[in-house]
């Protein structure tokens, strides 16, 4: 099997490389055919996968393959490796990788925890009779 091979980026070129990445994605062509694909995939999360991504990484791979990577799978696999070496030291790594992803990931759902307040606590004791008088604490 061949030797896949990935350029040797310093962080501040690495900066350098998603500054142009964010960059293409913002292009008006480039956002156009992002939201067509996004309007064919709609809430589907499989057509995301078969639509968006692809779309996404076509978009990614035109600019990294100028800075040394393979303008595949494999050169995108490299490519995000990168930059997960250096999100956690690096904020505005961090920042503009959070920026490329939003670009073709939908947003997160927030998730609500459910905290019973005291009220609700010695309601749903009072409710359960003896059972609810052996809880020490409601999690």
């Amino acid at each position: 099997m061949a030797q896949v091979f990935q350029p040797n980026l310093s962080q501040e070129q690495l900066r350098g490389v998603l500054r142009d990445v964010v960059a293409a994605y913002d292009l008006p062509e480039n956002e156009t055919r992002m939201e067509e694909a996004k309007d064919n995939a709609g809430n589907d999360m499989m057509k995301m996968m078969q639509i968006v991504f692809p779309v996404a990484t076509q978009i990614q791979q035109e600019v990294i393959q100028k800075y040394g990577f393979t303008p595949d799978g494999d050169g995108a696999i490299k490519f995000a490796q990168l930059v997960r070496q250096y999100e956690n030291i690096d904020p505005e790594i961090a920042q503009m990788a959070a920026q490329v992803k939003s670009k073709f990931l939908p947003p997160m759902p927030q998730m609500t925890s459910f905290v019973p307040t005291v009220s609700q606590t010695s309601q749903s004791t009072h409710e359960s009779g003896a059972q609810g008088a052996d809880r020490k604490s409601v999690v």
